[in-house]
């Protein structure tokens, strides 16, 4: 299991290099919504997953997609204060990621 890095700016890409090769996402803050979410991005730049809603509660917020690289790997988010992720502020710090890998046992926290 690796933590994700995140941080709280309006829109932000990066790279994570994971079990499964270089993983790339952009994370972005959507003011009507009042909510953080996330796109996968693949080697070529373009989105292969759009609009994640980075929210807790979901033990795999990337289950389903139908992607290779992604078969048997979880993403979830972890609150560490309690009070929810639903603030700009809050990214990065008491709301924080994590993803697991295939045959991993690791438990999620949902």
């Amino acid at each position: 299991m690796i933590e994700i890095p995140l941080e709280a700016k309006p829109c932000k890409s990066f790279s994570v290099v994971t079990d499964v090769g270089t993983l790339r996402f952009r994370t972005y803050w959507n003011t009507m919504a009042s909510m953080w979410y996330m796109d996968y991005i693949g080697q070529d730049g373009a989105n292969l997953i759009s609009g994640i809603a980075l929210a807790t509660g979901s033990n795999n917020l990337i289950k389903g997609t139908g992607l290779v690289e992604l078969d048997g790997c979880a993403i979830f988010m972890v609150d560490t204060s309690g009070a929810g992720n639903r603030t700009f502020d809050g990214f990065g710090t008491y709301a924080r990621m994590f993803m697991t890998f295939p045959g991993e046992t690791e438990i999620n926290p949902y």
